[in-house]
């Protein structure tokens, strides 16, 4: 990511909220639940966040 996109600080995803597989997927690869939802075409999305500072 940072070789492509070196301006950028964090990923951001929308996943469904019946999608709970993904959900869990993400949340292994170190998402983390914003606690932000948004109504897409197919019904509730979870807003996902993931930094990408190395510390």
């Amino acid at each position: 990511m940072k070789e492509h996109f070196p301006d950028k600080d964090e990923i951001i995803l929308a996943v469904n909220k019946k999608n709970t597989v993904a959900q869990q997927v993400y949340l292994k690869g170190g998402f983390v639940d914003s606690g932000q939802r948004m109504m897409g075409r197919k019904g509730e999305l979870y807003i996902f966040r993931k930094s990408l500072n190395v510390s």
